[in-house]
C-alpha cells in the first residue's frame, strides 16, 4: 500500500502533461512536448512519435526540433521591514518606520517542438526507371542554320513599310 501511495504521489507531483498537436496539415505538422525527454516517468519523445505515426504512418522525416518560449510566469515578491525610530515631534514616544520592497520576476515558459513532414516516394532506379530527359535543340532566326540541324531555308518576313 505504501509503495502504491508513493508512486501516486511521485506521478502527481511530476504533472500530467503530454505531447499535443500544435499544427497539422495533410503532409506535415508540429507536435509540442513539455520537455525533450524520453525516460521514466515521462516518455515524451515516444508519445510524440506515436502521434506523428498516427498522422502520416511510418513514412515521415523530422525537419526541425527546437525549444520555444510560449509565455511567461510572473512571480511577485514583497518584503516588509519595520524598525523603531524616534518620534519627530514628541521625542519620548516610540515610533516605527516601515519599508516595503517589491520585486517581480518573469520566468519564461518553454516547450519542445518537433516539426515533421511526409517523405515523398523517390523514383525507382535501375532498368525500370523513366528514361532520362532529352535535350531539344532550338534554332534561332539569324540568317544561318544552327549547328546540328539540317540546312533548311528559314522564311524571313517582308519588311514593314512605314
Amino acid at each position: 500500500m505504501r509503495c502504491a501511495l508513493f508512486v501516486a504521489v511521485v506521478l502527481g507531483a511530476a504533472g500530467c502533461q503530454s505531447p499535443r498537436v500544435v499544427q497539422r496539415t495533410a503532409d506535415e505538422g508540429i507536435v509540442a512536448l513539455p520537455a525533450n525527454s524520453d525516460s521514466f516517468p515521462h516518455y515524451h519523445q515516444s508519445a510524440a512519435k506515436k502521434i506523428i505515426a498516427a498522422h502520416l504512418g511510418a513514412n515521415y522525416e523530422i525537419v526541425e526540433e527546437k525549444e520555444v518560449t510560449t509565455g511567461y510566469t510572473t512571480t511577485n515578491m514583497q518584503d516588509r521591514q519595520s524598525e523603531l525610530t524616534m518620534h519627530s515631534s514628541i521625542p519620548f514616544l516610540p515610533a516605527s518606520r516601515e519599508t516595503t520592497t517589491t520585486k517581480s520576476v518573469a520566468t519564461p515558459q518553454k516547450e519542445w517542438q518537433i516539426h515533421y513532414r511526409r517523405l515523398m516516394p523517390r523514383p525507382a532506379t535501375g532498368l525500370a526507371a523513366a528514361p532520362p530527359a532529352t535535350v531539344v535543340n532550338t534554332a534561332y532566326v539569324s540568317g544561318q542554320p544552327t549547328v546540328g540541324l539540317p540546312a533548311t531555308p528559314v522564311p524571313v518576313p517582308p519588311p514593314i513599310a512605314p
